[in-house]
């Protein structure tokens, strides 16, 4: 499931040689997709199903997204670090903090927009949150 995840986080300049290798080769990649489309699928569960408040506002709802966000950081975070603890230790390799902290940072990212796609599809079920964030009219 590498092949799927890691074009989301190695785009550009972003591939750094033996950090990207190890994640790919091993289960880093998969991890961190997992991690992104679980956080977001459970979180607006959470919100449209489980809380599903009555008078739901907006923010109510960007609250939830932002939830998902730092839920997925911390956890990418510390995928990471026990993906990478080989690198951490050594002095050879100074930028890996800084490598584990901007892949965290994307898939919070990309968490965001995930949590985002999903609320239109989860919010259909819902019973006082089909409006939320903003309503959407089926013709």
């Amino acid at each position: 499931m590498s092949e799927i995840f890691a074009p989301f986080f190695e785009w550009g300049s972003l591939f750094v040689e033996p950090y990207s290798n190890d994640l790919f080769d091993g289960t880093g990649y998969t991890y961190l997709g997992l991690i992104m489309l679980l956080s977001s699928l459970m979180v607006m569960l959470v919100f449209y199903y489980l809380w599903n408040p009555i008078f739901g506002r907006w923010y109510h709802w960007g609250l939830m997204l932002a939830v998902s966000a730092v839920v997925a950081f911390g956890a990418s975070y510390g995928v990471l670090n026990e993906e990478l603890i080989k690198y951490l230790y050594n002095q050879d390799y100074p930028d890996v903090e800084f490598f584990i902290f901007t892949i965290s940072g994307m898939a919070a990212f990309y968490t965001l927009v995930s949590s985002f796609i999903l609320s239109f599809i989860v919010r259909i079920g819902s019973s006082n949150n089909k409006a939320n964030p903003f309503p959407l009219k089926l013709r």
